[in-house]
């Protein structure tokens, strides 16, 4: 069975009654000056298969007391900033025939929280000055677009999931492709329910160095009702600045010969204070084989939220 990541996919839709369409920066399919030269330059690397060390539960040694996390209700004209980097690498193929891809994506958006109900964030506005995405395939050059871009209104429908996006509020639908990158940034756990594994987070009271198996029950939580038959590892790392780190882990194999492997970490920077993410941490490495094909893949993205 597999595990449904927090803070990502859920159902959107557009909303309101359309207005006239805005005034808004069109998605440009070319390369913007500003890409990193060393996307342009950098062969493409194979996708190294996981390791299961990287995902494994640290030995637990507690130290310290205790550290109890208040978990403040969000408020209307909250600001702040989120910055998310993302790389993949991909590779694929047949005998000698190996195929490898490289994504690198990256978003900057300046959001104000204008609606709240039980506590959440329930509508924010969202400005993109960046939403970029360059993909290159073995030895050919880069090819970049814009994924998102301009300003975006993001509410939640009743007590479900499911979140309406529209044009700077106008009620303008926005494109197919704008949706998804939306929906992959803000469903679930940012509007309308809690992050499933901030759910377990507010169920647990750990000290530094403290690393303990989740239960059935939480693990039910975790996966949103799926959940995996292997242990999940949650661990305490550091407490500094304000800032507490947890980290998730759980590295699964099928037996006997491990033909498909998969390896997750999550890692979440929280304010003691008040329960506001600062940072997600997703580290998601895949491998499958057979005697005549292999494929792996190693997905790594960091959100950072400045307030």
């Amino acid at each position: 069975m597999r595990l449904r990541l927090s803070l990502v996919m859920v159902g959107l839709f557009a909303c309101g009654v359309p207005a006239g369409k805005p005034d808004y920066p069109t998605l440009d399919p070319a390369p913007s000056p500003e890409a990193p030269a060393s996307v342009a330059a950098d062969p493409v690397p194979e996708a190294p298969p996981p390791n299961p060390a990287e995902f494994a539960g640290p030995a637990s040694s507690p130290s310290g007391a205790p550290i109890a996390i208040t978990w403040a209700p969000a408020a209307v004209g909250e600001r702040r900033t989120r910055d998310i980097a993302h790389l993949a690498l991909y590779t694929s193929g047949w005998d000698d025939d190996i195929r490898r891809q490289r994504t690198v994506r990256h978003f900057h958006a300046d959001e104000r929280v204008t609606a709240v109900g039980g506590g959440r964030a329930t509508a924010l506005d969202a400005a993109f000055d960046d939403g970029r995405e360059t993909v290159t395939f073995d030895d050919d050059a880069p090819k970049a677009q814009t994924l998102v871009s301009g300003e975006y209104r993001v509410e939640v429908r009743g007590d479900g999931p499911a979140v309406a996006v529209s044009r700077a509020g106008s009620g303008y639908p926005i494109g197919d492709r704008e949706r998804e990158e939306l929906e992959n940034i803000y469903g679930g756990g940012e509007l309308g329910r809690d992050a499933p594994l901030l759910t377990v987070l507010k169920g647990r009271t750990l000290r530094v160095g403290e690393t303990v198996t989740l239960t059935a029950e939480e693990q039910a939580i975790a996966g949103s009702g799926d959940p995996l038959d292997v242990p999940i590892y949650l661990t305490l790392a550091t407490v500094a600045d304000g800032v507490a780190t947890f980290r998730f882990a759980f590295f699964t194999s099928t037996a006997p010969a491990g033909a498909e492997v998969r390896g997750v970490s999550l890692t979440f920077g929280v304010e003691v204070a008040t329960g506001r993410l600062r940072s997600v941490a997703i580290v998601d490495a895949r491998g499958d084989s057979s005697p005549r094909m292999r494929s792996a893949s190693r997905m790594t993205e960091t959100t950072t939220l400045t307030y």
